[in-house]
């Protein structure tokens, strides 16, 4: 063999043994992975977030299953407003992690916020009198939390205000039945009865929301 051909053969060969070592070293020790997720944090830190998943998705190539990489991501998306994309990322970081304190505390800051702003954006809606956009955003804060009594009051009273009271009434039932006692439903059913005539039910609701009522 040649000199230029010997020296080209020695070059391949180093390259494969860099990738073999990039492939099996574990993430957290691996300089590739290291270097790009560092050029990945200085293009998140200059919001220039699409450059910085760019980087991120490098590292993946390398280190497939490290966990920091698809929360780094799950943060990226979040901030570009791609929700479904952020919270398949803040899952898979969770997953691979076997359930970790900070990933699963990330995965739950996201959905606080997530529906903090979908609640929020319901509310406004209905304050405008878009009703069956109000009914959009509130259905997507149940998704996030579906725990979460005030966002299914505020749908019943949307679905109220839209004509569609005996949808309103299904959805207050539903949470009675779950045991969900509070004073709003009750209110809100007796007014719904009421106004439709229906007297019997509407004074068995009121009848329930004095009970809430100090004596």
């Amino acid at each position: 063999f040649s000199k230029g051909f010997r020296a080209i053969l020695e070059l391949i060969l180093f390259v494969i043994i860099i990738v073999a070592l990039a492939l099996f070293l574990p993430p957290e020790k691996n300089a590739f992975v290291t270097i790009l997720n560092n050029a990945a944090l200085q293009k998140y830190q200059q919001q220039q977030y699409s450059r910085a998943l760019k980087f991120f998705s490098y590292a993946l190539w390398i280190a497939p299953n490290f966990p920091n990489i698809y929360q780094n991501m799950s943060i990226c998306y979040e901030k570009m407003g791609n929700e479904e994309k952020a919270f398949w990322c803040a899952e898979r970081a969770v997953q691979l992690s076997n359930g970790k304190e900070m990933m699963v505390r990330s995965l739950k800051n996201l959905k606080k916020t997530s529906y903090a702003q979908a609640f929020n954006k319901g509310l406004a809606s209905f304050r405008a009198g878009n009703y069956g956009q109000a009914i959009f955003f509130l259905d997507r804060a149940i998704g996030l939390e579906p725990g979460e009594v005030k966002t299914y009051y505020v749908k019943a009273l949307a679905l109220v205000r839209w004509g569609k009271k005996n949808d309103a009434v299904t959805l207050l039932k539903r949470l009675i039945e779950k045991k969900v006692n509070n004073i709003n439903i009750y209110r809100l059913l007796g007014e719904i009865y009421f106004s439709q005539a229906r007297y019997n039910e509407a004074i068995f609701y009121y009848k329930k929301e004095l009970g809430f009522l100090p004596r």
